[in-house]
Parts: C-alpha cells; structure tokens; sequence
C-alpha cells in the first residue's frame, strides 16, 4: 500500500493564512480562563441580586452584563501577560554606538570578534574594522553601525584607549 506522507502547500494563498490566524486570536477570547471568570461573575452577580429582591428577569440581565465584563477582562488580563513574555532574541542594532573589546583579532579586510552589551547581555558578535585596520584582541572599540544582520563595523575608541593608558 502506497502513502504519500509529503505535504504541498504551494496551494495556500497568504490572505488564507492571515485568516486563520485572526480567527484564533479571536477564539482565545473563549479560554477556560475567561469562561470561568464569566461563570463565576454570573452566579455572584446572580444571587447578589435576587438576595436584594430584584425579580429573575432583571437579575439574570444583570448578571449575564457582570459575566461577559469579567470573561472580557479577564480575556484582556491573559493577553497583556502574554505580550510581557520576552523573546530572548538579540537586537543588534541596539549596540550600534556603544563601547567593547575586541574579542578575537580582526584582520585587515577580514572579520573578527567583538565583545559588547547586546540588548542588555554581553555577547560576542562578528565584527570588521572600519578602514580595514587591522586590531587586536583586547583593543577598545566603538560600534558604528550594522553590516548586516550579524556583522557590525567597528573602530578603534582611542578615548577609552587614552583613559586606560591614564589609569596604568
């Protein structure tokens, strides 16, 4: 017996996938979180007001408003605490302008590695030297702008230099 286990889809069209990616966002309005929260303003909000002597009618219309707010809010809660999540992925563009080290040597015309803060954490990125100057590890360096995605361009700090040289 054959089976085809391969997937096409070059039929999808892209609009196809906005589609149900809205659609779920939608459907996450109704998680058990927010149903629970609408369960439980309901039947507060509902033996609060038939305890005050309100008749069903009205109490059940009250009740079903507390619910929907609270499934809404609660709804809304879930999904500001998603947006917190950090991603952990590096901003290089966030070192542009900022001082480090040269990790590994940069070669005239080649690339090296640098070391400098990268959205808050030290890391160790590919680097060329501006001028093609050849630099050494452990020489003060300004980052002064992206090559590409994982490459910036450096050269050399000589104020940070001067000031080591000073402190020595």
């Amino acid at each position: 017996m054959d089976v085809d286990a391969g997937a096409d889809f070059g039929d999808i069209e892209a609009d196809s996938l906005g589609d149900a990616v809205e659609s779920v966002a939608a459907f996450k309005l109704f998680s058990i979180r927010a149903i629970l929260a609408f369960c439980t303003m309901f039947s507060w909000a509902m033996s609060l007001y038939l305890d005050l002597g309100s008749g069903v009618a009205v109490s059940l219309l009250y009740a079903t408003a507390w619910g929907l707010g609270g499934g809404v809010l609660m709804a809304l809660l879930v999904n500001w605490m998603r947006k917190l999540a950090e991603t952990g992925t590096q901003k290089l563009s966030s070192c542009v302008g900022t001082t480090g080290s040269v990790y590994m040597d940069i070669p005239s015309g080649g690339a090296g590695k640098v070391r400098v803060k990268v959205t808050g954490a030290i890391a160790m990125i590919s680097a060329r030297s501006e001028g093609e100057k050849e630099l050494k590890a452990g020489t003060p360096v300004k980052v002064l702008r992206m090559l590409d995605p994982t490459t910036v361009e450096v050269a050399a700090d000589e104020q940070v230099a001067a000031e080591k040289k000073g402190n020595e």
